[in-house]
């Protein structure tokens, strides 16, 4: 049956690691929505930071396709401009989680749409600041952790207003030896996603990418066998599972290497675009 949608992470899957699209990527993926194929991006970024992604591609002009943003929390349509956002983090459960991460010597990141809450150490703040300047320093566009809205908050620090998640940071050595601990500590209450190594992602229990790709599914008539999947990240996990025709990037942690049907090039390869560029048969 012929793909009527892509479904496509972006960081780590369709952004090169400076978070930038390639103009093969752009060419490629407007080309599809020409012959009328939907464009749907599944991130764990809101909708509200997305904006110089989905006009690069064009998006909004051709009204077809749909974002899934926060991990499934937030779905918009572009054809009818509709939105709708699900479960949050209350404030008490997003105190319990940055008292939890900070006892584990974790940077913990309190994330809402415009804002970003960071309790860091001073040595690791002073660290980091020397790798980001180094690493990211030809970064074009905003991600979260470094928005503009960037303030710094203490572990006793009260949160009186719902999230929309919260996110672990450390060295990926140190957060490897952590892992199987928060996961088991913080399972029965909240989902807690691998995205990158040395970063995690705790939504509210149930809330994932894979229940926003079937409301997308289900608001365009889309049967699952005319999707294709892109993504990296255990985040990603949950709607990799249920598309049969399902993508893990090169660079993909091992976990949605196994969870995927398919593999592709990595994201520094173009491997989405690629793979679509076959689809089209261009």
């Amino acid at each position: 049956m012929a793909i009527k949608m892509i479904v496509t992470d972006l960081d780590g899957t369709l952004l090169l690691n400076n978070k930038v699209l390639t103009e093969k990527t752009k060419e490629i993926l407007i080309a599809a929505q020409k012959q009328g194929i939907r464009i749907v991006l599944a991130t764990g970024r809101n909708y509200q930071n997305l904006k110089n992604i989905y006009q690069a591609l064009k998006m909004d002009e051709f009204k077809t396709g749909a974002i899934v943003g926060v991990n499934g929390q937030e779905t918009y349509f572009f054809n009818d401009a509709s939105y709708e956002k699900g479960r949050m983090l209350t404030g008490e459960e997003s105190m319990y989680l940055l008292r939890f991460g900070h006892r584990l010597l974790f940077e913990v990141m309190v994330m809402n749409d415009h804002q970003v809450k960071d309790c860091i150490s001073k040595p690791m703040l002073w660290c980091k600041k020397i790798v980001f300047s180094i690493k990211h320093r030809d970064m074009k566009n905003n991600f979260e952790g470094w928005m503009q809205n960037h303030i710094f908050i203490r572990h006793k620090d009260k949160i009186d207003h719902d999230v929309n998640k919260v996110g672990y940071s450390q060295i990926p050595f140190y957060a490897k030896l952590w892992i199987p601990y928060i996961k088991r500590k913080l399972k029965k209450n909240f989902d807690v996603l691998v995205v990158s190594k040395g970063w995690l992602e705790i939504m509210p229990k149930g809330v994932n990418k894979g229940a926003g790709v079937l409301k997308v599914m289900e608001h365009y008539g889309i049967n699952e066998d005319e999707v294709i999947v892109f993504g990296d990240g255990e985040n990603d996990i949950s709607m990799l599972e249920i598309i049969p025709q399902s993508y893990a990037m090169n660079n993909a942690l091992d976990t949605v290497k196994k969870a995927a049907h398919y593999s592709c090039l990595s994201n520094e390869e173009d491997g989405v675009a690629k793979i679509v560029e076959t689809l089209l048969g261009t």
